[in-house]
């Protein structure tokens, strides 16, 4: 994607501070004193007397037709700008969740990963998926999964910090990367998630039902050179391991795949 200039990115930036009205106002006070001055230099190279009824007039005239010029095109701006922050929503997080889409969620968490291999920052991946999640389309329609999708999202961004990077890769599938977290802060925060998941009761209709999710976590070894790539593969093994063990589990990638944390929910999809 292009980047605009700096000087128009500066100037852009000024405009949007502003606002639409204020900056108008900027324009019309900047018109009057145009006028005023253009005005004054033209009757003193005249030598004309200056009168305070024309500097009125010029004034009005000059408020009016910089009101109606700006509103206009300014207004057209800021339409510009709603249509372009629309569109990069629309191409950076996912419509249902709220959450970062595939793309958006690969770039923001390299950024993190090169940070890592040269400060050594800790960080785990969590690899999310809603457990039965095509069951539940086809028992309660697919409004119900959408809604199951909704709350997911919801949750996870209510339980999340703001450094957190939270993506859907697609369907029922999650990864969370969260920087400056070790393993074992990766556990409580998947537990939490688990809970507050597992405490949801969805109407649709007039069917009432709950979900539970499987999660798997990695993290780096230090000073690793694991790409990302691998870090999210590991983060799926473990969940497939815990889904395998019987969903609504807690995985962390070893050379084992052997540990596995229960949390037990009432009324579970199964």
């Amino acid at each position: 994607m292009e980047t605009l200039p700096r000087k128009t990115s500066v100037h852009r930036a000024i405009v949007q501070k502003l606002g639409l009205m204020r900056f108008i106002l900027v324009l019309m006070l900047a018109a009057v004193i145009m006028t005023t001055i253009f005005d004054y230099a033209a009757i003193t190279l005249l030598g004309q007397s200056y009168r305070v009824p024309d500097f009125l007039a010029a004034s009005i005239s000059a408020l009016i037709i910089t009101y109606v010029i700006a509103r206009f095109f300014v207004g057209k701006f800021f339409d510009i700008d709603e249509l372009e922050k629309e569109m990069h929503r629309l191409a950076t997080y996912d419509d249902l969740t709220g959450l970062l889409n595939r793309n958006a969620f690969m770039q923001a968490s390299i950024y993190y990963h090169e940070l890592q291999s040269v400060e050594e920052q800790n960080y785990s991946v969590l690899a999310i998926d809603i457990d039965f999640f095509k069951r539940i389309n086809d028992q309660y329609g697919h409004a119900a999964g959408d809604k199951a999708l909704i709350e997911f999202g919801r949750v996870s961004k209510e339980i999340s910090r703001a450094s957190d990077i939270l993506g859907r890769l697609g369907g029922e599938e999650f990864v969370f990367l969260l920087p400056e977290t070790n393993v074992s802060q990766a556990k409580s925060f998947a537990e939490r998630l688990m809970n507050n998941i597992s405490e949801l009761k969805i109407t649709e209709e007039d069917s009432e039902f709950q979900f539970t999710i499987s999660i798997g976590i990695t993290a780096p070894p230090h000073k690793n050179s694991t790409s990302l790539e691998t870090l999210i593969k590991k983060a799926d093994e473990a969940l497939y391991s815990a889904k395998n063990s019987g969903r609504n589990k807690i995985s962390i990638y070893t050379n084992n795949l052997e540990q596995n944390i229960n949390t037990s929910v009432s009324n579970p999809i199964t």
